[in-house]
């Protein structure tokens, strides 16, 4: 049975509400954890297309395509999960919670979105230091160290391209 039956099912009486909240709290937890794992393979992405921009350009506008359309994915797995939300909120009859969830939702994906565009990648030349990129673009070494998974960072090559978080 599909959570929209579910839904007509609990709204003819048919059957118990308490079971249909609980079904589309799982989607919503389900959706949730869906967008959670498509913005870790949004971040991956980004690191792979890091990594590529610094031997072709053209496969690094290729990788940023796909990492755009993943961020997309993401952003319709939220409005998935709001939807499911939507549903929970019909069974248990609370208009107004509806247009509060539904807000959230969007301020949610907006700042995902905001956060994502954040960043600025640098592509390392011969002679810098991690704390000195810090220093030019304002930013502690040990965020960009942490932000691009720098085990040693004393240990940079040129070529490498890294994300740098705003200040």
């Amino acid at each position: 049975m599909s959570f929209a039956d579910m839904v007509k099912d609990v709204l003819k009486g048919a059957i118990d509400p308490s079971g249909a909240l609980t079904k589309a709290k799982e989607i919503v937890t389900q959706a949730h954890q869906t967008a959670t794992d498509a913005q870790a393979n949004a971040d991956a992405a980004q690191q792979a297309a890091a990594q590529a921009a610094a031997a072709d350009q053209a496969t690094a506008q290729q990788t940023a395509d796909q990492l755009r359309q993943q961020a997309e994915q993401a952003a319709e797995d939220a409005r998935q999960a709001q939807e499911a939300h939507d549903a929970e909120l019909i069974a248990q009859g609370k208009a107004q919670a509806e247009a509060e969830a539904k807000a959230k939702a969007d301020a949610a994906a907006k700042a995902a979105a905001a956060a994502a565009a954040e960043l600025r990648t640098y592509t390392v030349v011969s002679g810098d230091t991690l704390s000195g990129i810090g220093e030019r673009f304002g930013v502690n070494w040990h965020k960009i160290a942490e932000l691009n998974h720098i085990a040693n960072p004393d240990l940079i090559y040129p070529g490498q391209v890294f994300k740098i978080p705003h200040s």
